[in-house]
């Protein structure tokens, strides 16, 4: 339970949030052009994107590093769990649960237009 209450929401608030402008030039999709709605296919690429930058060796090593000196702060136990356990759970939270849920984070981008008018009802014979 860790890893889903302490390590990979610290991880994504280091790492992604409060990185946000040096995420989005490393993974390319950053200009100096003018904003503009993102679709519903660039958020999904995004999102793959994202978790593979997230699944790198050299971030791993540094999520690592930042959870054993700052989440795990002289708890030896958990210094050797985090070394132990987190790159495999982070690998298998990205490729089974980010990615799968594409649909689910770019929902704002991705919905079907609504149709207008009232909506069709079945009608059943006496």
């Amino acid at each position: 339970t860790e890893f889903v209450n302490d390590w990979f929401p610290a991880v994504l608030d280091e790492f992604v949030a409060a990185a946000a402008a040096d995420v989005c030039t490393t993974l390319g999709v950053c200009s100096q052009a003018a904003v503009r709605e993102v679709t519903c296919k660039e958020c999904k690429d995004g999102v793959h994107e994202l978790s593979k930058w997230l699944e790198m060796g050299d971030q791993v090593v540094q999520h690592v590093r930042f959870l054993q000196e700052g989440v795990c702060a002289g708890d030896d136990e958990c210094v050797g769990a985090v070394a132990d356990w987190y790159p495999d759970m982070n690998k298998h939270t990205n490729q089974n649960f980010i990615v799968h849920q594409d649909g689910v984070l770019c929902a704002d981008q991705c919905e079907a237009p609504t149709t207008q008018g009232p909506s069709p009802t079945m009608q059943y014979g006496n």
